[in-house]
């Protein structure tokens, strides 16, 4: 394996064990020396890679955001026909933000900030802001081409989110599982009451 390819091993590992202890213990309980320990360097290699808990959460936040945002980024394709693909993104959004993980990142984010305001700094500009910049970005165009009423497409796309949003009150309140939410359903719904504001009819 190359030096280059083996760096990026062990920073998938920093990264995956940090996760792990900020979930478990909590942005404040977590400390840089018990993450080095549980994931097998020393404090000298972790630091060489991360300078401190800030920079190391947020490249957390990112490697777990990243590929949510990867996941939905194919559903805004424009040659999809609109509502289908605002209905796939719903879908998979819903599906994303209802899942464990992303269940325990939203409570450790609302949990912490408080205390630690980066948390939520970080949190949000890597997770629902950049979630609201991909959509909004697709609702521009389809604004610029007709398909949907000339608004502001960020205002938009914070609409069609919060629309979503709702699914994930009941799975974080623990009344409902993630296997309980019917994706599809609420996707549906979701799309509905979202062109009935903004469809160009």
């Amino acid at each position: 394996m190359s030096k280059d390819l083996q760096q990026q091993a062990r920073r998938k590992t920093i990264l995956e064990v940090a996760g792990q202890h900020f979930l478990l213990h909590g942005y404040g309980g977590t400390t840089m020396s018990a993450i080095a320990l549980a994931s097998g360097g020393s404090k000298e290699t972790l630091w060489r890679y991360f300078p401190n808990k800030e920079v190391l959460f947020a490249a957390y936040i990112e490697h777990a955001t990243a590929a949510f945002r990867g996941r939905l980024a194919p559903d805004l394709d424009s040659n999809i026909p609109l509502e289908k693909a605002l209905r796939n993104f719903a879908k998979h959004y819903i599906e994303e933000i209802c899942s464990p993980e992303s269940v325990e990142l939203h409570r450790l984010a609302v949990s912490e900030s408080s205390r630690f305001p980066e948390v939520g700094r970080l949190f949000y500009e890597r997770a629902p802001k950049a979630t609201e910049e991909l959509l909004a970005d697709f609702l521009e165009k389809q604004m610029v081409i007709g398909s949907l009423r000339s608004e502001d497409p960020n205002r938009a796309a914070r609409t069609l989110i919060q629309l979503c949003m709702m699914a994930r009150y009941p799975v974080i309140f623990c009344i409902q599982t993630a296997a309980d939410i019917n994706a599809t359903g609420l996707a549906q719904t979701s799309v509905s009451d979202f062109m009935s504001i903004y469809g160009n009819v």
